[in-house]
């Protein structure tokens, strides 16, 4: 025999030779579904040991390669029962790009709680490293870029496509780790932008006419049609994610500095904070923004708060974080005072030591059904091989349902107010944002603009009110 060319190869043929040992059979099951194996569905879960998560939760394959691979980041998608995944071949296939990075649209067509579709949404990225869904419009963060496309025509695939910024960090050609650049994007439910900057820094020429240049890393913000651009919170390293909590609390999970003293560490940021790297942690650590959590060695990739019910009450508002090669882990939020309290890192999903592909989670994000899906790279950094998977974990028992009010234009003024108070987060973000364009909508019939955008430029004022405006707006109608 050959020299195996990798551990998952020798995990592979252990596994064999271990099957066939028990009359064949097993090892026969084995080779077919390694060689032959289903590109959907329940049968594709018989590839891979479970992950191991805490009792009372459940991890289940939604979809693996070939569907999907070079997972790099994942959003939520346009319907229930769809997720975006970024195809990350910039990163995947080596130094030389010989491949551009798409957006996919995965399906679960006939709930059953597996994509059984991958339809091409948009291609032609950079290393794609921030994705995220709101109002119709994706947003990319792939370096130097932040790009904005929206599916006008609803077949599935973008038909609009704009670049928001440019000169966020470097390009591909002049950066052959892809890393330290523009990392992830959130929408905030105040109408912003948050982008996780890493310490490459940015020079961008921003919309107002003058420049932004920040050499350091770091949080940015603006508009979702890329006005207002400014720098957010300082003092950061290399931030993957960005997770705001139902009150607009920002956290961040930043690397460390690949083999000097600084850690990993989890931190609470805020307009104008300053996180202390790379100066003031080992010199002035007194003026820097203490961390909640100040741990050891390791990867941090994608982030998010639990604000979902479906999760038992010590999950709920938590924070969840990929640690590359290892885990997705977990952060209990407590609050002192007007801050908060030192946080405790938690595995919540691992690998089994026998997964031939290895557990590289590197983005996640929670469902309308209140699980959790997780993007997992299953490989090293380059492998020049395309695998992928993205899992569900849910409670044990929850059943794998649709969004339990879907809104759409006909949905009733009165019912958009009665889904504020939902206990879904998805649903009262969706009902605020629905009220906010029918506003919108009103005013620009009344007073058409000749500049209107394609692209929603986010609600008129911070906070409560564009809410206001909405209810006001709603009470008129009645």
């Amino acid at each position: 025999m050959g020299r195996l060319s990798s551990p998952a190869e020798f995990l592979m043929t252990v596994f064999l030779i271990v099957g066939a040992s028990f009359g064949g059979e097993a090892g026969a099951l084995l080779l077919a579904s390694e060689t032959n194996a289903p590109p959907t569905g329940p049968a594709t879960e018989q590839r891979f040991p479970p992950l191991t998560v805490p009792a009372g939760f459940k991890a289940t394959l939604f979809a693996c390669d070939p569907l999907v691979e070079y997972p790099s980041v994942i959003a939520i998608g346009p319907k229930p029962g769809t997720l975006f995944v970024a195809h990350d071949y910039v990163t995947g296939l080596g130094v030389e790009i010989v491949r551009r990075d798409e957006i996919r649209i995965l399906s679960d067509t006939d709930d059953d709680g597996c994509a059984d579709n991958s339809q091409l949404y948009a291609d032609g990225f950079n290393s794609i490293q921030g994705l995220a869904f709101h109002d119709g419009s994706v947003f990319v963060m792939h370096a130097p870029r932040l790009t904005a496309l929206q599916d006008t025509d609803g077949d599935g695939v973008a038909d609009v496509r704009r670049n928001l910024l440019d000169g966020l960090g470097l390009p591909p050609e002049d950066n052959s780790n892809r890393l330290h650049c523009a990392n992830g994007v959130v929408v905030g439910h105040d109408g912003w932008l948050y982008l996780a900057l890493g310490d490459r820094g940015c020079d961008v020429q921003r919309a107002e006419g003058d420049r932004l240049l920040f050499q350091a890393g770091g949080i940015l913000r603006c508009r979702p049609d890329g006005r207002d651009l400014h720098v957010f919170a300082t003092g950061l390293r290399n931030i993957y994610d960005i997770a705001l909590d139902e009150e607009l609390n920002v956290f961040v999970r930043d690397n460390e500095n690949d083999g000097g003293d600084y850690m990993i560490r989890v931190c609470h940021s805020f307009h104008g904070a300053d996180h202390g790297y790379p100066y003031l942690y080992p010199e002035r650590p007194a003026e820097a923004i203490l961390p909640l959590a100040d741990l050891g060695r390791g990867s941090s990739a994608g982030g998010t708060s639990y604000l979902e019910t479906a999760f038992p009450i010590e999950y709920r508002q938590s924070l969840f974080f990929c640690e590359w090669g290892r885990a997705v882990v977990r952060y209990g939020k407590r609050r002192s005072g007007g801050y908060f309290q030192p946080m405790n890192e938690i595995d919540f999903a691992a690998g089994a030591p026998s997964d031939p592909y290895g557990f590289k989670p590197t983005d996640l994000v929670v469902d309308h059904d209140g699980s959790l899906l997780v993007s997992d790279w299953c490989d090293g950094q380059r492998p020049k091989r395309g695998r992928g998977r993205i899992y569900r974990i849910a409670t044990t028992g929850q059943p794998t349902t649709r969004s339990a009010h879907r809104i759409t234009s006909s949905t009733s003024d009165d019912k958009l107010i009665e889904l504020l108070n939902s206990e879904s987060h998805h649903q009262r973000h969706a009902a605020q944002n629905a009220i906010e364009n029918r506003v919108k909508n009103e005013d620009t019939r009344a007073e058409p603009s000749a500049e209107s955008s394609t692209f929603d430029e986010g609600p008129v004022a911070d906070g409560i009110g564009p809410i206001a405006r909405g209810l006001g707006h709603c009470a008129r109608r009645r």
